[in-house]
């Protein structure tokens, strides 16, 4: 995966890139969930070009009390090998500042570009959650499965690895969970590791 980004006014944009840079078309399924949009919905950006491995940060507005909220997070690795290794958000517990962070890696440079998005609305209306996962360790294709509680719907994730995701499928058991699996960039290692949250929302 090179990107995955919210659309203002129409969705969600998610691109790919073939691992042995065969020109040959292949066979992609997306998942989108909708919703009306919260008071205050805006989508903000932020492009820099960082090294390898490294991440590009981003907050919703502190202006005023109480912050703005962020929904959810997205970003694009921009470059012909570029591959998404890191779209991902925290909450820093001394301010509740949310923070969202993008990140990649490119085979034919040793800098990528990172768009980086953040959906931030007025204040939080209880309606979504995001859950933290601990960090696990993974061969390549396979990968964790996250949850959200029993009485939740999952409906988005984000991620930081030192691998881009070949999968991040949801509802794959149950409404709550999301099933990810990586592949990474570095062709001389089998494994990798990953972490992030889900997002959820009441059912």
């Amino acid at each position: 995966m090179a990107a995955s980004f919210p659309v203002a006014g129409s969705g969600w944009q998610v691109k790919a890139r073939s691992t042995t840079n065969d020109p040959a078309p292949f066979q992609m399924t997306w998942y989108a969930f909708c919703a009306t949009p919260p008071p205050g919905y805006r989508i903000i950006k932020k492009t820099e070009t960082v090294p390898n491995g490294q991440t590009v940060g981003l907050t919703c507005s502190t202006d005023k009390v109480p912050y703005e909220f962020m929904v959810n997070v997205g970003a694009e690795a921009k470059g012909t090998t570029a591959a998404l290794t890191t779209s991902s958000r925290w909450t820093n517990p001394s301010s509740t500042i949310t923070y969202a962070a993008g990140g990649g890696a490119r085979s034919d440079a040793s800098t990528v570009g990172i768009d980086l998005y953040a959906i931030c609305t007025d204040a939080y209306d209880g309606s979504t959650d995001w859950y933290k996962q601990g960090r696990s360790s993974h061969d390549i294709n396979e990968g964790p499965l996250w949850a959200c509680p029993a009485d939740r719907t999952s409906i988005g994730v984000t991620f930081s690895s030192d691998a881009s995701l070949r999968s991040s499928k949801p509802h794959t058991i149950s409404l709550s969970d999301w099933r990810l699996t990586g592949i990474n960039i570095n062709r001389n290692k089998y494994a990798y590791d990953i972490d992030g949250g889900v997002v959820c929302a009441r059912r």
